[in-house]
């Protein structure tokens, strides 16, 4: 008896090889002339007769029988696909799920082979013709909204509700399949389910001639979807004065023309005056820091007020030239003097606390303990270097006694 020898899982198994059409040699028992030829079963381990190889194939009780292909031949029974498998309902529900899942989907056609986005195999459902990917944007379609509460876009064009006319036990039947994209999806519907299709009805209307639809690419997608406005942003300059002049995105994008370079030069014989209303002397009047003169004012006889500062802007004048025109200070008083104040003396910082020291671990102290160790070994060792003759001076030392015994 032949063994045909698997992998060992854990431990080493042993199976029965499986049987061969040419293995089956059927003989007479001579102990037994009444019963009918038998033939040596090898993974059963028993000599059976062609009928009880037939009834063992076709009862799926036994392991050893399931796809045997001796039991086929006795049974009568030619190479079952997939389809066959998933629907004979004499099979257990393992067997069926397992010949289901390894069909294609009748919509998208991607089965566990060529759909690589998914990490397990594929996984069919409504009676194994759609995978879960179809069916949950079947189900977004008839909410009208998708994972992200949008409007669904690539399947709600193409999807639409589809009903069949089915021929069972001489009577017709109508049996409403869902949503298709068309009368080709909705054959293979019937075909993976073993319908005897008579008619096919969708959107309410004959759907034999209507032709199919495909979802809409991701290009259409995007060229369908409204642009958003642009924003217009705001371009902030800032010039020497110290203030912000705001400019739009067109004048700021379009380029000042070069100024042309037309100041004559100066004699330096010449005396150059600075107008009044020049922006330097404006700059200058207009200093950033506070004048001492600021809400200064002086009241006439008639009752005038007049500010001190505001009379400087007006006649060209310091804050000091004009309180003295105003008489609000004497011709003596020189502008810029002021009380020379010492900074006051930093203050000590505060002692920071050192921190505690951590109590080291056993482990810690081990370590600290070996690297102490080491390095008290080391400095032994280059201590004791220089002391250690060299082997020229080993050498001339042994010839120099050995010599002299001679």
């Amino acid at each position: 008896m032949s063994y045909a020898v698997h992998e060992p899982i854990g431990r080493t198994i042993q199976l029965a090889a499986p049987m061969r059409v040419e293995d089956v040699l059927l003989r007479q028992n001579e102990a037994y002339p009444d019963l009918p030829p038998s033939f040596h079963c090898r993974p059963l381990l028993a000599d059976i007769t062609a009928a009880t190889c037939k009834t063992n194939f076709l009862a799926h009780k036994g392991v050893s029988c399931r796809g045997c292909i001796v039991g086929m031949m006795h049974a009568a029974v030619t190479s079952r696909t997939a389809i066959d498998v998933l629907n004979d309902e004499s099979l257990n529900r393992h067997e069926r799920a397992m010949a289901k899942n390894s069909l294609a989907c009748v919509r998208c056609m991607k089965d566990s082979s060529s759909n690589k986005r998914l990490q397990m195999g594929m996984r069919l459902v409504r009676a194994g013709t759609i995978c879960v990917s179809c069916w949950n944007r079947e189900s977004e379609c008839k909410r009208g909204l998708n994972s992200k509460n949008g409007q669904p876009r690539k399947w709600a064009s193409c999807l639409r509700p589809t009903s069949v006319v089915i021929r069972k036990d001489g009577k017709l039947k109508t049996v409403d399949i869902g949503m298709t994209t068309g009368p080709s999806e909705a054959m293979r519907h019937a075909e993976r389910r073993n319908f005897d299709l008579v008619e096919i009805w969708i959107d309410g209307e004959r759907g034999e001639a209507m032709p199919d639809v495909a979802p809409l690419s991701v290009s259409t997608i995007v060229a369908s979807k409204a642009s958003k406005p642009r924003k217009q942003r705001t371009t902030h300059l800032r010039v020497e004065t110290g203030r912000d002049f705001e400019l739009d995105d067109d004048e700021a994008a379009e380029p000042s023309a070069p100024v042309a370079d037309t100041v004559a030069p100066i004699d330096a014989t010449e005396s150059v005056s600075e107008p009044a209303g020049s922006v330097a002397a404006a700059l200058t009047n207009h200093e950033t820091a506070k004048s001492e003169w600021a809400g200064c004012y002086v009241t006439d006889t008639d009752g005038t007020t007049t500010y001190v500062c505001d009379y400087a802007r007006q006649h060209s004048l310091t804050d000091w030239q004009a309180a003295v025109a105003l008489g609000a200070c004497d011709a003596d008083y020189e502008d810029g003097e002021a009380e020379v104040t010492t900074a006051p003396a930093p203050e000590p910082e505060p002692v920071k606390r050192e921190p505690a020291s951590r109590r080291l671990t056993g482990k810690q102290q081990r370590k600290a303990q070996k690297a102490a160790r080491r390095a008290e070994r080391a400095r032994n060792q280059a201590a004791s270097a220089h002391q250690v003759p060299t082997i020229k001076q080993t050498a001339a030392a042994y010839m120099a006694v050995l010599f002299a015994g001679a």
